[in-house]
């Protein structure tokens, strides 16, 4: 084949078609997010890989934002962000549970790779600073299940027949690789708590979607009740370690300004109070670390 030179007329039709492609895969949505923290103070790191010990080999991270305090003597900080990015073109419904959460201690359930971090959670988990912050309060109501609503009068395709990237796998892919990714992040930072420095890694697992998300409820006599909405938290559970239930921010890429800006102003107030009342936090650490 001929190769064409930058003026061909063949080569902008060219270019008109590979944009056309990107533009239907999920990188341009890639791009934006990775964008959209950066311009809110974050470190950004794209399409990471995170080794695992299953057969599947390496997990990629679509977007990884972070924020860190090194220079504190006694506590190094560090936040990060690790994103899923989906591109769907049916609507995703979290369905929530009835009974609602306990919203006062949000940040304290949020994910971290350490006693000394989970102390640190708690200890800052009253300040009426970060409850204010929207992004970081959990919703009323949680989710335990995520799933992607398809209208089309063809059956799905089962994983046996093929093709995961149709639009009604989305919302079950995501879960599926933040489960691995979540699982790689946790055994490669897990922190011992030994020593002066207390180091506390924070982590929220994250889905931004490029669609539309809503909520599906059961509400008293009146049955399901489903709403739009423009974030939502959902219950990851986890089979290996970490074991447990992993929270995970699902928000969508009309949200996804006001989530930069919300984790970023959290992150800051978190490194202010740790740089503020360094020794508060570490003498009520230690206490808190030695037996009864």
């Amino acid at each position: 084949m001929a190769r064409t030179s930058p003026g061909d007329p063949r080569s902008t039709t060219l270019a008109a078609r590979v944009k056309t492609w990107v533009s239907s895969t999920g990188f341009e949505l890639e791009m934006n997010v990775a964008r959209e923290f950066q311009r809110n103070g974050l470190v950004v790191a794209q399409s990471q890989q995170l080794s695992t010990d299953d057969k599947e080999g390496a997990v990629e991270v679509d977007v990884m934002a972070w924020k860190a305090n090194p220079s504190i003597p006694a506590i190094l900080l560090r936040c990060y962000v690790l994103v899923e990015c989906k591109k769907a073109h049916f609507p995703w419904v979290l369905f929530t549970k009835e009974e609602p959460f306990d919203q006062a201690d949000s940040i304290g359930f949020r994910e971290t790779t350490s006693d000394w971090g989970s102390e640190f959670l708690r200890l800052v988990s009253g300040r009426e600073d970060l409850r204010a912050i929207p992004s970081l309060t959990l919703p009323q109501r949680v989710g335990y299940g995520l799933r992607t609503a398809t209208f089309s009068s063809s059956k799905p395709q089962t994983k046996a027949q093929g093709d995961r990237t149709k639009p009604w796998h989305k919302a079950e892919d995501a879960q599926i690789q933040l489960r691995r990714v979540v699982r790689a992040w946790w055994s490669q930072n897990q922190l011992g708590d030994a020593g002066e420095l207390k180091d506390i890694l924070i982590y929220f697992p994250t889905v931004v979607l490029d669609g539309r998300l809503f909520e599906a409820r059961l509400e008293g006599d009146a049955g399901i009740q489903v709403e739009e909405i423009k974030r939502g938290v959902l219950e990851l559970a986890l089979t290996s370690e970490p074991r447990g239930l992993v929270l995970v921010d699902v928000v969508t890429n009309e949200y996804l300004p006001q989530f930069a800006r919300d984790l970023s102003k959290a992150f800051q107030i978190l490194t202010e109070k740790t740089k503020s009342e360094q020794e508060e936090l570490v003498r009520a650490m230690r206490d808190a670390a030695r037996p009864s």
